[in-house]
Formats: C-alpha cells, structure tokens, sequence
C-alpha cells in the first residue's frame, strides 16, 4: 500500500496520490521536482508516500528506481493539488436565502480545506455568497422543514392515549431532532421531536 510504478516520475507520484485519494490520476496535479530532465524518464519509479498531507504546497516523496547498475533514491517536495466537481453558488445569495448549486471543476486549495456541501441536499446561506463562491459546510445549513414562528400540530402521547392539538415553533425544526414548541391549548413550552409527517411529537417513545 502506498507504492506505485511507472516510467516517469511524475506520474509516478500522480499515480500514487490518485490511488490514496481514490481518485483519477487525471484529478492529480504534480508541480514541478526539480530535477534534471534525464531524471525523469526510463525508470520503474517507486514512491513513498507522506505520512500526513497528501496535497498542499510543498509534499514531501521519496522516489526510488532499483537498479542493479545505477540505483536511485531521491527526496522531492513538489506542490500537489487534486481537482473535483464542487458545488458553487449560481447566484449572489444573502444570508438565510435558498441557494441554487452549480457544479465547477475546483482545485483543492480553493476549498483551503473546507467541505463541500452535498448537491443533492437542500441549503440556505449563512453569510453573503457571491456567484461562482464554493459552498462548504461553513457557509450554508440544512434547509429547516419549518421555521422558527411556525404555528405546527402537536401530538401529545400520554398513557397510551394520543392527543393532538397545535402549538408554535419556538426553533426551526429538522426531522428527527428536538424541538421546542408552545403548546396553543396551554400555553406551556415544551420539546419534543419533529416527525417526517410534520408533528412535534411529545412523550412517548
């Protein structure tokens, strides 16, 4: 594990980098090794991989070709970037705003780290987003199934018997979790938790 062949070195590394990653070595980008171009060619290179960071600025590798004849064991630290499909804003977005996905090829330090958001989900921004921005998990938040204010039904489950009335929504509500809720008929706060078909459920199991 952690080893890969080839005729060159660059491609070695790309190579290796891509199988850790899982990863196309197409989505690899290798800067420049700094070393002679006679270097680079006719040999079966074998790469150590880092420890740690496999892509960044400067990375360290150890490049061996064994050779009967002539062997070879060179330290590099080339720059490394891998390249994917993210998710960017569409258009500007305000804060507490649906934002509409786009997807872009980004290299990896444009993220600087961060996590792209899923496409497939729903979100709405949290600061300003500027078109063609990447949206990660720090700038975005799960769309709520209801808001904050929404007047909600209630489903109250005592001794077996179920009551239903309505209350309201004292937090925006995600499926699932808890969520506090003033109950209309008494005018109590409660938590209890937001179900799939739209109750705040409280007691039970």
């Amino acid at each position: 594990p952690g080893q890969a062949e080839a005729k060159e070195a660059n491609l070695a590394i790309r190579e290796a980098v891509a199988v850790q990653l899982g990863i196309s070595p197409a989505d690899v980008e290798v800067g420049g090794l700094g070393l002679p171009e006679g270097t680079l060619t006719d040999r079966d290179w074998q790469v150590e991989l880092p420890r740690y960071s496999l892509v960044g600025e400067r990375v360290d590798f150890i490049l061996t070709a064994p050779n009967a004849d002539n062997s070879v064991r060179l330290r590099v630290s080339p720059s490394v970037y891998s390249w994917q499909e993210s998710p960017v804003a569409a258009n500007d977005t305000a804060p507490r705003t649906a934002v509409e996905l786009t997807l872009k090829r980004l290299r990896s330090d444009t993220l600087r780290g961060e996590k792209p958001v899923d496409p497939a989900g729903s979100w709405e921004s949290t600061t300003t987003l500027r078109a063609g921005q990447p949206v990660t998990t720090s700038r975005v938040r799960q769309t709520p199934d209801r808001r904050e204010g929404d007047e909600v039904g209630v489903v109250v489950i005592s001794g077996g018997v179920e009551i239903r009335t309505t209350g309201t929504l004292q937090s925006d509500a995600y499926v699932g979790q808890t969520v506090p809720v003033t109950v209309s008929a008494t005018k109590y706060m409660k938590s209890g938790r937001w179900s799939a078909d739209g109750y705040v459920i409280l007691g039970g199991s």
